[in-house]
């Protein structure tokens, strides 16, 4: 049977998801709410009525935090964790832990009968089988109320509570006679409920939470997640209630998230090992849910990916119900091993008997299977963890939202003082309204909001797009401010004065803002597409530098500097001594804005001649290389754009292949780049501007590229593949290319450069032996490799194995490198690098290095093999198979 669940998930991007911003915030209100004696909080909406926690002198959006947080990364102490046990013991709480007593007759029949937990194998085509079983395996109702001003949000979930429903649900706290119970369980209730201790890793406090939501106050949690605290009763609290009502609510869902990422059991029972999922099921009503029914049924047809949830997703394993009342059924197919997504919570919650599996919120479901037959509707759907979304979570960003609250606050205070001035303004002397005054304001109002929409989804930020749109309100507001100085003093009036006060309020801001943007901007550019750009002067602009400035004397001095300590290819290479001259000081001093442009004018002359492939001592700006046989000469513009194009995070902190490194040269340099390396990038930008470009253009703007943000195995093994095409397209001697050597040298100091990490000896042609004493495994050498910075460092080892040329040396041969019994490659040797490097903090350094210098070989294979980079990344990123190794997702 072809494997459907397989066939659904095959695409999914897999690998770690960073701890975003937006839960970071969310653990720091949390801990707020707990400690609150320590701190002044104000819980209240913004101008766009989004809910805000003021805490101290710091205010954070809850509603965007909501948005873009991850439930399953919120990580509480022990000792927090024993303040919310003391929080729920308040009499004032609105939430309260309940579980219901069953009879102790009840309670044995009950263990006596257990049945297995309801596992099926993967369906081909899961709306039929659901048709046709839909009245034998329903389970009990999970429906949950839609809150009325959410409809319009598509990418969740919602479900509706039936006002006149008489069934029991998951999370009603009654018994048989309908008294809630008022018990606050103890640990020795919970103990009593899982005598076999299954629940022992969640503390008190997390089993508390994970029981409160299974109580009457998942109705409130669920509303509050799906509209983000934004809903209409919520709203319409006082200040007093509203607080206390986000504070319960917030703490609930952290810390019983926390909880439920905690349980890694699936079947209490046990299973069969050859059964392969689980089956869960919820019961909806679709005329209450009408737009949420259309998009799901959208989803199946179009194929659309897996959505996140906002709210906890109740599901059940109970079969006998009431259907009645229900015409639309959703059935969830969980894979059936450890630490699924859905986790059982029978034991913990109000009532054990509705045998209820819980979802974080959070989770990510994928519907696949519609059918509907005779009024009724049947969906099938997936629980998933992927990649897919990630980037979303990560959208969000404290200092963008912080200038957005500034925004909304002038633009309420703007609108406010437009408003009453429009309200009480009074006729001129000629009788009429007068039509001059503020004309541009509804524009102006506008573009705030604009711009107020542009930061809430704008991270990381595109500076050149901010700094525009807040040039454009600072533009329509001077305007406004010039005609309102020109009012004639008898139509002034306090409402006329308080619009005035208000725009001036909005036109500081932005100038504050616009200051902060062309810095950003500034810290932000390519260095090398802008140098690439600077192609030749104005006539009066180079007669100026010439008769006015010291530039020409400047390059002649740049000149011997270079030949005195940065011409030596044949030890450091070409694009080791470009970047060694961006760190140098005496060179940041000469290098002006006026000398940049003369020098780069000067290279685009001798272009125009034809000189660049012939330069002598003599031309102007022609920097002198040492080679094997004898000198050669570049222009010094070309040793500045190809030194910046390697990426500024390289010039910061790759070696430079010296004599001497270690962690106090690797400091030096990190400083070097902050004063030297920095002063030359903001001359440069003066620079551009003598040839009419505008640093500030989106073209300029650092991009990372896609491979920048994979995990560092699947980086290497895209390198790996390219790599590999390019060998099976006769290409080698091409990949390794480097004047003056042959392809067979390059390859041989491979070798040599291993051999400054351990004792080998040769067996045979291209076949080494370890002898070092020791190193009994792959994994003892590598060990040794990356867990010594001297070694790292090292340059006979950085320069020879893996600078840029050697490091796709070593991927391209085939040299065999034996330990033991075992034969390696190579490449075998730096996958287990990478392996290792991402296993552990402690590692740091070497997976940073190896980090910046598969970023220069990627942008190597990018630029020069384009053809075999798209063919190696398209085939990479195909559907994994089982010989695919765990390196990928790391």
């Amino acid at each position: 049977m072809k494997d459907v669940y397989a066939e659904q998930t095959y695409h999914l991007e897999k690998g770690p998801r960073n701890k975003s911003e937006a839960t970071y915030d969310l653990e720091k209100i949390a801990l707020a709410f707990l400690n609150e004696s320590d701190h002044m909080i104000t819980v209240f909406y913004n101008g766009r009525q989004e809910l805000e926690v003021r805490i101290d002198d710091h205010t954070y959006n809850l509603t965007k935090i909501l948005e873009h947080a991850d439930f399953e990364h919120l990580e509480f102490a022990d000792n927090t964790l024993d303040g919310y046990v003391a929080f729920l013991g308040r009499k004032t709480n609105r939430y309260r832990p309940h579980l219901d007593e069953e009879p102790e007759d009840n309670l044995n029949e009950q263990i006596q009968s257990a049945e297995s937990t309801k596992t099926v194998e993967f369906i081909e085509k899961p709306t039929e089988k659901l048709t046709e079983e839909a009245t034998e395996d329903l389970t009990e109702d999970l429906t949950e109320e839609l809150i009325d001003d959410i409809t319009e949000d598509l990418t969740e979930l919602k479900y509706v509570e039936l006002a006149d429903l008489e069934l029991d649900e998951v999370g009603v706290a009654e018994n048989e006679s309908g008294q809630k119970k008022d018990d606050f369980p103890t640990r020795k209730d919970f103990q009593s409920r899982d005598p076999e201790g299954i629940y022992d890793d969640l503390s008190y406090a997390e089993k508390l939470a994970v029981n409160i939501y299974t109580t009457p106050a998942y109705y409130h949690i669920n509303a509050f997640l799906r509209t983000r605290g934004r809903s209409e009763n919520l709203r319409k609290l006082p200040a007093r209630e509203l607080a206390q009502q986000v504070q319960e609510t917030i703490l609930v869902c952290c810390i019983a998230a926390q909880g439920l990422n905690k349980i890694d059991i699936q079947s209490l029972e046990g299973g069969d090992e050859s059964v392969k999922l689980e089956k869960l099921n919820r019961f909806e009503k679709k005329s209450d849910m009408e737009a949420v029914f259309q998009e799901r049924v959208n989803d199946v047809k179009r194929k659309r990916k897996e959505k996140k949830q906002e709210a906890f997703i109740s599901s059940s394993l109970k079969d006998d119900i009431n259907l009645s009342q229900y015409d639309t059924y959703v059935t969830i197919y969980q894979p059936f091993g450890k630490n699924p997504l859905g986790k059982r919570v029978e034991l913990l919650a109000d009532l054990k008997k509705e045998r209820e599996v819980l979802f974080t919120p959070g989770t990510q479901l994928k519907f696949y299977g519609y059918r509907n037959k005779e009024r009724h509707h049947y969906f099938a759907a997936i629980p998933v963890r992927s990649l897919e979304g990630a980037a979303e979570s990560l959208r969000y960003s404290a200092k963008n939202i912080a200038i957005r609250d500034g925004l909304i606050i002038l633009h309420e205070q703007l609108a406010q003082a437009l408003g009453t001035y429009q309200r009480e303004r009074k006729p001129a002397k000629t009788g009429f309204f007068s039509k001059i005054h503020f004309s541009s304001s509804k524009k102006i109002l506008q573009k705030i909001d604009g711009l107020i929409d542009f930061l809430a989804v704008s991270n990381p930020l595109d500076q050149a797009s901010y700094l525009k749109k807040l040039q454009e309100i600072k533009k329509l507001i001077s305007e406004e401010l010039i005609k309102a100085s020109k009012i004639n003093p008898s139509e002034s009036n306090k409402q006329v004065q308080t619009v005035v006060l208000a725009m001036r309020d909005v036109n500081q801001y932005a100038e504050e803002q616009i200051q902060v943007a062309n810095k950003r901007l500034s810290e932000g550019v390519e260095p090398s597409r802008l140098l690439a750009d600077m192609k030749k002067l104005d006539k009066e602009v180079r007669a100026r530098i010439e008769e006015t400035t010291d530039a020409m004397a400047n390059i002649q001095q740049i000149k011997a500097i270079c030949a005195d300590r940065y011409s030596d290819k044949v030890y450091y290479g070409n694009a080791a001594l470009n970047r060694k001259i961006l760190l140098d000081k005496e060179i940041a001093d000469l290098l002006t804005p006026d000398t940049i442009a003369l020098i780069f004018d000067e290279h685009q002359q001798l272009k125009k001649q034809g000189k660049l492939g012939r330069l002598s001592p003599e031309d102007s700006i022609a920097i002198k290389r040492d080679e094997q046989e004898k000198d050669t000469y570049i222009s010094l513009a070309d040793a500045l754009l190809f030194g910046f194009k390697d990426g500024l995070n390289v010039i910061e902190h790759l070696p430079n292949n010296d004599k001497r490194y270690g962690p106090k040269e690797y400091d030096e340099q990190k400083k070097s780049f902050r004063e030297n390396t920095g002063r030359i990038i903001e001359n440069l930008l003066n620079a551009s501007r003598l040839f009419g470009l505008n640093p500030n253009a989106t073209k300029y703007q650092h991009q990372e590229n896609d491979s920048s943000f994979l995990p560092l195995g699947r980086r290497f093994a895209q390198i790996e593949m390219v790599i590999g095409l390019i060998k099976r397209d006769g290409q080698g001697d091409e990949l390794v290319f480097v004047p003056g050597f042959e392809a067979a040298h390059i390859r041989s100091q491979c070798v040599r450069g291993f051999r400054n990490i351990c004792q080998i000896k040769e067996e045979a042609p291209n076949v080494y032996v370890v002898v070092e004493k020791g190193i009994t495994s792959l994994n003892d050498l590598v060990s040794k490799f990356i867990s010594d910075p001297t070694l790292l460092f090292d340059s006979s080892i950085s320069h020879l194995l893996y600078d840029r040329v050697h490091f796709e040396a070593c991927l391209e041969q085939d040299t065999i490198i034996r330990i033991e019994k075992n034969e390696y490659r190579l490449s075998d040797f730096f996958r287990e690098v990478i392996k290792l490097c991402a296993s552990s903090p402690d590692y740091y350094a070497a997976q940073e290095q190896f980090d910046l210098r598969m970023h220069v070989v990627e942008a190597h294979l990018q630029e020069k093999f384009p053809k075999q980079w798209k063919q190696g990344t398209a085939l990479i990123n195909k559907p994994p198979k089982n010989d695919v190794p765990n390196l990928l997702t790391m």
